[in-house]
């Protein structure tokens, strides 16, 4: 609850920042309180709420400091949150090669990695195994997901193997990327949102959650 009631603080300071009309800047923090799934984020305590006051603090950020170790810190915290965030991120940093300074994006995955430590410390093996092998657990897809492989598995009984997924994501990250990397920031967010579109789509779990970031 908190997350939702600042991304719409950070969404009018982003508004004054562009000095955009406030028309827009109310539809856009209207679109958050309006969404139809946000009252299902907060009474199932989901952590997409974090990512979206992530994004839009990155986007605050980027406008205020582009070279600065607060955009990078933010975005680069997204993964920590939910490992599916590899095409942003992949993203993030070679458009960082030109707009911000290596200590920036250094500093800010050394505060990403900060979060891991502690479970790190407490079981290592496990940790590691949640990160790198996330895409193990299910076994079958999730037949309740709102994604193409389960209506596959629902009515022809066949669905890709689990790593078509993060696949289709670097693919749509990167033709996106190709068409909007010089729209700068918005290109940017665009492309991730795009890129994580098309991995719900073809995944083996995919819930209104996942769609709520996007």
């Amino acid at each position: 609850a908190a997350s939702v009631a600042a991304t719409i603080w950070v969404i009018h300071r982003i508004g004054r920042r562009l000095a955009v009309s406030p028309q827009l800047t109310y539809a856009a923090a209207l679109a958050i309180v309006l969404h139809p799934s946000g009252s299902r984020m907060i009474e199932s305590g989901w952590t997409e709420p974090l990512l979206v006051v992530g994004a839009a603090l990155f986007v605050y950020f980027a406008l205020d400091n582009p070279k600065g170790i607060g955009q990078a810190a933010t975005f680069l915290l997204l993964p920590a949150l939910k490992q599916y965030v590899i095409a942003p991120t992949v993203l993030y940093l070679i458009r960082g090669r030109h707009t911000v300074q290596l200590r920036a994006v250094v500093a800010a995955g050394a505060i990403g990695a900060a979060t891991v430590l502690p479970f790190l410390i407490w079981n290592w093996q496990a940790t590691l195994s949640g990160i790198v092998f996330q895409m193990q657990a299910p076994t079958v897809p999730r037949l309740g997901s709102t994604s193409l492989v389960a209506l596959m598995a629902t009515t022809a009984g066949v669905y890709p193997g689990r790593w078509m997924s993060p696949v289709v994501q670097l693919i749509v990250g990167g033709l996106a990327w190709w068409r909007l990397k010089d729209q700068g920031l918005s290109g940017l967010m665009l492309a991730s949102a795009l890129s994580l579109y098309a991995t719900f789509l073809v995944g083996w779990q995919a819930f209104v959650n996942y769609y709520y970031f996007v």
